[in-house]
């Protein structure tokens, strides 16, 4: 799980899809899912010193344990349902 990853404070490589950025927003190192050569730029990038720094890597945790878990989800879909019927 992406979050996992910035939870654990760990380089997350992900593909550059709208709905992982919507998830990850800047905390990952996107690539081209399609595109081997993208995929590799960006691992090999990584490895060759563009890593993030530790206050980074901190951020990117904070961010992954402030974002929304199941419960908070299920209470704001309830949300939306109730007021909905109240319609």
């Amino acid at each position: 799980m992406p979050l996992e990853a910035l939870v654990m404070k760990k380089p997350l490589f992900a593909s550059e899809r709208g709905f992982v950025k919507d998830v990850c927003q800047s905390h990952a190192y996107y690539f081209d899912p399609l595109d081997a050569k993208s995929i590799a730029k960006v691992v090999a990038n990584y490895f060759q010193g563009m890593r993030k720094t530790e206050v980074e890597f901190e951020l990117a945790r904070d961010y992954a344990v402030e974002f929304s878990n199941a419960t908070q989800r299920a209470n704001e879909y309830l949300h939306i349902v109730k007021k909905n019927l109240e319609r």
